[in-house]
């Protein structure tokens, strides 16, 4: 079963794009824009284990620059790789999916309350791909 926590009390929004890109981003947030309704971007799992944190960095920097009223924030995951979610947490990212060993878990999330992020926790063999 997954479990997340907020640091704050913002909600999350109702639908959910897997982007591969910047351009996939974009189109996802200008879809967003034009319909006036929510989305939450997210990575393909282990997208932080072959693109790298500052990949997520830099791109999550572009989209708050073109979209600020959306305020966007990408769910970035990082697999089993704890150090990788804690690299995210400490280069502002606020969205973190992690599906690795629990104790590592547990000090990821009591640091991200710390940081106002948030990390979503898997077992390593389920998916958080679910139909929205």
């Amino acid at each position: 079963m997954s479990r997340s926590r907020w640091a704050s009390s913002a909600e999350l929004p109702i639908r959910k794009a897997v982007i591969h890109n910047l351009a996939e981003a974009r189109a996802a947030l200008n879809a967003a824009r034009a319909a006036g309704e929510p989305v939450q971007l997210a990575t393909p799992p282990d997208a932080v284990i072959q693109y790298g944190v500052l990949f997520f960095v830099k791109m999550v920097e572009i989209l708050r620059a073109d979209f600020p009223e959306l305020d966007p924030i990408i769910a970035v995951d990082c697999g089993d790789r704890a150090d990788l979610a804690h690299a995210a947490l400490n280069h502002g990212l606020k969205y973190i999916v992690f599906r690795g060993d629990p104790r590592l878990a547990a000090k990821l999330l009591d640091i991200a309350q710390g940081l106002g992020a948030r990390v979503e926790i898997f077992a390593e063999n389920e998916s958080d791909q679910k139909p929205n």
